[in-house]
């Protein structure tokens, strides 16, 4: 049976850029200048508001450095997990894009196994653009973006071996 490091505080969060949905469905930047000053203890898991304010629409990094777990075994196999991103979200780790998320997709999981190192950062690039959004049922009045579900490292021993 595998357990869970949950990943939250302290996460840094860094706005951008404004963002604009285009008629094609594709975000485009609007504004880099005029941003909210970034944070270094990001709520996650939370929306921005309380951060960046709540009518704030954008492009924002979200950066959470953590070192490798101890005591693995040879046989274990490593997640990384987002329960939920209100906006679409590149995933990067140590350098690397490693998956692209976005709202109403549920959990999702990322096997990180071959990619960690002794120190490792996370960085989850989050956008959520003004302008008509699709969300899902249940999530129409959602006003703000983020890291909105838990983040956790899902550790998992092969019982095979």
């Amino acid at each position: 049976m595998g357990h869970r490091i949950r990943l939250r505080t302290p996460w840094h969060c860094q706005p951008l850029c404004r963002t604009l949905m285009g008629d094609d469905g594709q975000s485009n930047e609007r504004n880099a200048n005029d941003l909210p000053a970034a944070s270094e203890r990001a709520e996650v898991p939370g929306d921005w508001s309380r951060t960046l304010g709540e009518n704030f629409r954008g492009r924002v990094k979200y950066t959470r450095r953590f070192q490798l777990p101890t005591g693995l075994k040879p046989n274990t196999t490593i997640g990384l997990v987002f329960e939920e991103i209100d906006g679409r979200a590149e995933v990067i780790l140590n350098g690397q894009p490693i998956a692209d998320a976005s709202f109403g997709a549920g959990a999702t999981r990322i096997d990180v196994t071959s990619l960690l190192l002794p120190r490792n950062e996370l960085i989850c690039i989050v956008d959520l653009p003004e302008g008509n959004i699709t969300r899902p049922v249940g999530r129409e009045s959602m006003a703000c973006g983020g890291l909105t579900g838990e983040v956790y490292l899902e550790i998992a021993e092969d019982s095979e071996s």
